[in-house]
């Protein structure tokens, strides 16, 4: 079994643009957290996801290690 968790930005159109704000990749939209699961026998199935407000500050491992 594999589980991965992972974020993607969805692009928002029109006047609801309520929470929205512009990503990394410039485009306005609303952050998603997604987590699935795949086995061998099974396509992937989305277990949980989450609209997220601001994108989370991403940190390289020399940043958090200070090497």
């Amino acid at each position: 079994m594999l589980v991965d968790i992972d974020d993607a930005i969805i692009e928002v159109h029109g006047h609801a643009k309520q929470g929205a704000g512009f990503g990394y990749s410039g485009v306005r939209g609303l952050n998603a957290l997604l987590a699935t699961v795949t086995t061998p026998d099974a396509a992937p199935v989305i277990l949980a996801q989450r609209l997220r407000k601001r994108i989370v500050r991403v940190i390289t491992w020399r940043q958090a290690t200070g090497r």
